[in-house]
């Protein structure tokens, strides 16, 4: 099945020229599927997204550089929250051999087939299949609405939310996945040999809380399985956590983006970074941007880029994001300071860093070393020529979990309050341990322009 966006969409869309349209947010934000209980609360769910699905996303990235397209990346994760609600749990694989070894007891094959004009359709294709490739059931449909207006985003909402209630109509009246889960057994596995458990990992919630400040804003991005990249482990684990941390420092919900996954495309950062952050700082506000995933060094000039979910290392410039032009956006913002924080590495030697094709590891990478400009401070995960660990038992990267407990009380200084130049002093000793453990060598970085200090926590 091929995927087909027409070019109409941008006519309707383009046809009338605004002075200055609108962010568009996640038009699906707020479908709660969860209201229900699950269908299938004793099965565990593997997801495969098609290729026609990737196409869809990458189709839809395409068009919003030039204002014809919309989230279609969204479409795609509300489908994974449409399946967590109604399974035991969800895990996203590549292949269906993957199942087996994640534990998962049915895999599910998520194919979506979009058309766009004068109406917006979608067309909802999820095959389940056992472990073993035979197929359990299909679940299809497909629902359309003329376009209006100048903005897809009503549009795709209505549709999609239609295509939502017509599946879940359909999964919850399936006879042959009831006949599964019964097979299956009430909170048993279908598999043959039992997956291994799960390792007790520490729990990094915030025990915290500080009032709001209404004025603060906060670009949370987190990226572990990449489009056509290897993936960055628990680099969206990390971006929650740390998006639970902000919330409790006093960022209002509604002034905090959380871009993980499929959302974290260049598109994504670069609209939020460039457009929706100037727009929402006031003079007195505190900005905080934490980025978890893979990093990446132009082979040449050593110029460090964050990799997005379509990130592809072989042509940085068009499909990465330059970490100086990121730091030069971010102080033009007009905010009062500005914190980042970087769980990622730029040396291409692995770890959260990757290479092109062909190119070998770099000694040293000059862009992520320079300081950056005034009012902006930066927690870096590493030098420019190491590698950054994870923390298997925390679930976390190594940077990121010593990040998180610094916040929660363990960088407090001796009249109780909690600073930039405070965390790092706690957590760098730490992440240098630890690494050496791992046998390797890991040393944080902390860099600002002039002598000045991030207040986090007073």
């Amino acid at each position: 099945m091929r995927l087909l966006l027409s070019t109409a969409l941008a006519a309707v869309l383009a046809g009338c020229a605004i002075p200055q349209a609108p962010v568009r947010s996640d038009p699906l934000a707020g479908l709660a599927f969860d209201k229900r209980p699950p269908a299938f609360p004793g099965l565990t769910l593997a997801l495969i997204v098609s290729e026609n699905t990737k196409d869809a996303v990458r189709f839809g990235q395409q068009g919003a550089a030039w204002g014809g397209g919309f989230d279609m990346d969204a479409l795609v994760e509300e489908s994974f929250r449409f399946y967590k609600a109604n399974f035991k749990a969800v895990i996203r694989v590549e292949q269906p051999a993957d199942a087996a070894q994640a534990g998962a007891d049915l895999v599910a094959v998520v194919d979506r087939f979009v058309t766009a004009g004068r109406t917006f359709s979608i067309s909802a294709k999820t095959l389940f299949l056992d472990r073993q490739g035979k197929t359990l059931e299909t679940l299809e449909t497909r629902k359309e609405a003329r376009m209006s207006g100048f903005s897809a985003g009503p549009t795709v909402a209505r549709v999609s939310g239609e295509v939502a209630a017509e599946l879940e109509r359909q999964l919850r009246g399936s006879a042959a996945l009831e006949a599964f889960a019964q097979k299956a057994g009430p909170g048993k596995p279908a598999a043959v040999v039992e997956a291994p458990a799960a390792p007790r990992r520490e729990t990094l919630n915030p025990s915290y809380k500080e009032s709001e400040r209404p004025q603060d804003v906060a670009i949370v991005v987190g990226v572990a399985k990449y489009s056509d990249l290897p993936e960055a482990q628990y680099a969206e684990a990390d971006a929650e956590a740390v998006a639970a941390h902000l919330l409790a420092l006093g960022v209002p919900q509604r002034n905090l983006i959380r871009l993980t996954g499929m959302r974290a495309t260049r598109t994504g950062l670069k609209k939020y970074v460039e457009t929706w952050l100037p727009n929402n700082v006031r003079p007195g506000s505190r900005v905080f941007f934490y980025f978890s995933g893979h990093g990446a060094p132009d082979p040449r000039t050593g110029e460090a880029f964050l990799v997005p979910f379509d990130g592809d290392p072989n042509y940085l410039a068009d499909t990465a994001y330059p970490v100086k032009e990121l730091y030069r956006s971010l102080s033009a913002a007009g905010a009062k300071e500005v914190l980042v924080a970087l769980d990622a590495c730029f040396s291409g030697a692995g770890g959260r860093s990757v290479l092109a094709k062909g190119a070998r590891p770099l000694v040293v990478t000059t862009e992520a070393a320079e300081p950056p400009p005034a009012a902006v401070t930066v927690l870096a995960a590493a030098a420019g020529d190491q590698i950054t660990a994870t923390l298997e038992e925390s679930g976390h990267g190594l940077f990121t979990h010593y990040l998180l407990k610094g916040l929660d009380g363990a960088a407090k200084d001796g009249k109780g309050r909690v600073t930039a130049s405070g965390l790092y002093d706690y957590l760098a000793p730490k992440v240098q341990d630890e690494a050496r453990r791992q046998n390797r060598e890991q040393t944080p970085a902390l860099r600002r322009a002039d002598g000045s200090d991030f207040l986090l926590r007073d």
